[in-house]
């Protein structure tokens, strides 16, 4: 890891937008694996398991509820390692309202659509993140200097 660092300033010492993707691009290979190994982990374990297993609903409801403790978890981590604690409980409070409300929309749909509500609750906060984020960098250099 410690090597990593210098991959990232070779690539953007380049000064071409290639460099600046690849060098995005690696920082959320690198920063997200963890996450990409838990997810393919809960699918191997799902199509491992459907000879074991005789009512699918188990696998089903394991994978939910493993899926939904790792996408809960940074967000209740985040509000105690973020300085932004009422941003965070705004997007955390949409989320669970969102994901409420359009699971249960796809729980009405039936089977085919088990999944969406939360794909689409997440997709939501996160474009309402981004555009936090967005605002708040436009105003870094005031919140940074007059705000202290």
């Amino acid at each position: 890891m410690a090597g990593i660092g210098f991959e990232l300033r070779r690539l953007l010492k380049r000064e071409n937008p290639l460099g600046l993707i690849q060098a995005y691009g690696y920082a959320a290979v690198i920063s997200s694996g963890p996450w990409v190994l838990s997810i393919v982990g809960i699918l191997i374990i799902g199509v491992l398991s459907y000879a074991l297993v005789l009512p699918d609903v188990r696998i089903v409801q394991f994978q939910v509820t493993v899926t939904y403790i790792i996408a809960i978890s940074p967000i209740l981590t985040g509000v105690f390692q973020l300085d932004k604690r009422r941003v965070v409980l705004f997007l955390t409070a949409v989320f669970v309202v969102l994901n409420f409300i359009l699971t249960a929309l796809t729980i009405h749909l039936g089977p085919p659509y088990y999944g969406y509500g939360f794909a689409l609750a997440l997709l939501i906060v996160v474009m309402i993140g981004a555009y936090r984020l967005s605002r708040t960098m436009a105003r870094l250099e005031y919140e940074t200097f007059m705000l202290q």
